[in-house]
């Protein structure tokens, strides 16, 4: 049975609870819906109005999504028909949530909650094995005994035992306000003492005949939790974590038309130094438009790499935009789509100041940054 999307989107929690009692009544008077629909129902309820003192349901509705699409088809259906459960170790489910955790941290420094309140167990794991100030990594790239010391230390305070008040995630993912589903169990079952969740054969079907709706679902109200405490620009497709990036071999032909020198330290390029620099890092702003784009030379890009430049280069950046986007239709589009009632000048500044403040650190020290026109760039900082 597919997922009807207006089910998804348009009922709200209270309204969805209400429904559940009422088709328990129907269905034991022989009348009533499918127990898929309502598992249906019951997941989007899981999503919208379970208590969420964290990020960890999402987590776990993400991680139990991704798991039975990569099942296969085949293994599915074969659960399903002999009606067995598939066994999920924690340590498989602590692994993802690293890397969930990690990519959202270190690669784009993403609030998990407001500064006055104790971070989420996980985040001051990875804190503390990484540091204070660190620059983000790709979690495949990270030091295997690095990963075990932290995988070893999730395990044991997110993934724990129940009695023991360490288990933080598995027991609460079924838990809504006004429903009793703790001993119902609906979608899995688990067992602390061998470490294992049980995928129900219903859960399986749910899962694989509507993952793709099912997950964006997930990532949209995750996305949705974060947006409380963050202003970075794409919020749902960093949730998401699985960036596709393009060529900037077109923006660089653009760029070298006009531009012949690194913006940073104004040595000569060639073709064989020239590479493009996306002034905000890309981590934050998540796209390649040219506003945002420079041309470095190959030792100043491996140094900035994912940090911000200092002012300095902020205000020769604005000065280039102003001074190019007449001759370079393709920054003019660029800038105009950013060009809100306060002027791209100050959309640009705000995106810097707020990638800032998300943790992103400023490379200072070491750049010019001098605009080409210098007497534009003097009326420009005096005005």
């Amino acid at each position: 049975m597919a997922l009807d999307v207006r089910v998804l989107h348009n009922i709200c929690g209270e309204c969805l609870i209400k429904y559940i009692y009422e088709q328990r009544g129907a269905r034991a008077a022989g009348k009533g819906m499918t127990k898929s629909r309502d598992l249906q129902r019951m997941f989007v309820t899981i999503l919208k109005k379970g208590a969420k003192d964290n990020t960890y349901k999402f987590a776990l509705a993400r991680f139990m999504l991704d798991y039975v699409h990569n099942l296969g088809e085949d293994d599915v259906n074969r659960h399903i028909r002999n009606a067995t459960s598939v066994e999920i170790s924690y340590d498989v489910i602590a692994s993802t949530f690293l890397r969930y955790y990690w990519d959202q941290e270190c690669m784009y420094k993403i609030n998990q909650n407001s500064p006055n309140k104790k971070r989420p167990k996980i985040i001051t794991i990875i804190r503390k094995e990484i540091g204070e100030n660190y620059i983000p990594t790709k979690f495949k790239d990270v030091n295997r005994e690095d990963k075990l010391v932290m995988l070893k230390s999730v395990r044991k305070n997110l993934f724990g035992s129940e009695a023991g008040k360490t288990s933080v995630v598995i027991p609460r993912f079924q838990n809504i306000p006004g429903v009793r589903l703790r001993k119902t169990r609906l979608f899995y079952s688990y067992d602390d003492n061998v470490k294992k969740l049980y995928l129900k054969p219903d859960a399986l079907r749910l899962f694989h005949q509507n993952y793709v709706i099912l997950r964006d679902s997930v990532l949209l109200e995750w996305a949705k939790y974060l947006e409380r405490f963050n202003t970075m620009p794409k919020l749902n497709s960093k949730v998401d974590s699985r960036p596709k990036r393009g060529s900037l071999k077109h923006k660089l032909r653009i760029l070298e038309k006009d531009f012949s020198q690194c913006f940073y330290c104004e040595k000569n390029l060639n073709q064989r130094n020239a590479s493009v620099d996306h002034f905000i890092p890309w981590s934050y702003i998540f796209d390649d438009e040219l506003w945002n784009l420079v041309l470095a030379c190959g030792r100043c890009n491996s140094i900035k790499r994912d940090r911000l430049a200092g002012k300095a280069c902020l205000d020769g950046l604005l000065v280039r935009n102003k001074e190019y986007k007449e001759e370079i239709p393709q920054l003019g589009r660029s800038l105009e789509k950013i060009d809100t009632r306060l002027g791209w000048e100050k959309e640009i500044r705000q995106h810097y100041s707020n990638c800032r403040s998300c943790g992103f650190s400023v490379q200072s020290g070491v750049f010019v940054c001098r605009p080409h026109n210098t007497q534009g760039y003097l009326e420009y900082i005096k005005g």
